[in-house]
């Protein structure tokens, strides 16, 4: 038994009690090092769903120039009979 505790205290004495300060700096960079593996892990996959995304609407424009295209080739093709 340490000389800082009373007989039938279950209480940690302050050398082994972990100080405020402490934990609170330890739930901060824990939080942190979440915040950081989340976003590495996150990141690349929004990246990818980014270049999806664009890819998407490149062919839909691409869609749509040769929907245009296809009426003004018919409206061509019913002008000339």
């Amino acid at each position: 038994m340490s000389s800082t505790q009373i007989k039938g205290d279950t209480r940690p004495s302050r050398a082994t009690a972990p100080s405020r300060a402490g934990v609170f700096w330890f739930v901060i960079f824990a939080g942190t090092a979440v915040a950081a593996l989340a976003c590495a892990t996150l990141l690349p996959e929004y990246a990818a769903l980014a270049e999806l995304k664009n890819r998407q609407n490149a062919l839909a424009h691409q869609v749509r120039c040769e929907k245009r295209l296809a009426r003004y080739n018919s409206n061509l093709i019913h002008g000339l009979r």
